[in-house]
């Protein structure tokens, strides 16, 4: 079994949001703050979602294979993991709530779900 866990929620670790809206004002100055993105599609009315995620990819980049687990609030990437058989989990935020993915409120919650779905020592 693969024992890296991939932990990658930008709004817990860093303020991912608002790097990325400050970039997206760059091409669209009226992009609407993140406090009202309430859809993983927030560019959509502001930008072709081609320039959207080479912003995305101009910030970081999102890799993970052979591993046990991916921590993300991404519905996309948590659904990418799914049918890999990389258990996924993630931090329930208002565009990823609606999602069939194992969502908690912190770091803890997630951090017991990997303990209980694994052997994994929690330190």
């Amino acid at each position: 079994m693969p024992d890296t866990i991939i932990v990658h929620i930008d709004n817990s670790l860093w303020d991912f949001a608002s790097v990325l809206y400050e970039r997206m004002r760059m091409v669209n100055p009226a992009v609407s703050p993140p406090s009202m993105w309430r859809g993983f599609d927030v560019s959509k009315a502001y930008m072709p979602r081609r320039t959207f995620f080479s912003l995305i990819k101009g910030i970081h980049s999102v890799l993970f294979a052979d591993c046990y687990a991916l921590v993300d609030d991404s519905p996309e990437t948590l659904e990418k993991a799914k049918p890999a058989g990389t258990r996924r989990a993630g931090l329930q935020f208002p565009w990823n709530e609606s999602e069939d993915h194992p969502l908690f409120d912190g770091l803890q919650g997630v951090l017991g779900y990997l303990v209980e779905e694994s052997d994994i020592d929690p330190l």
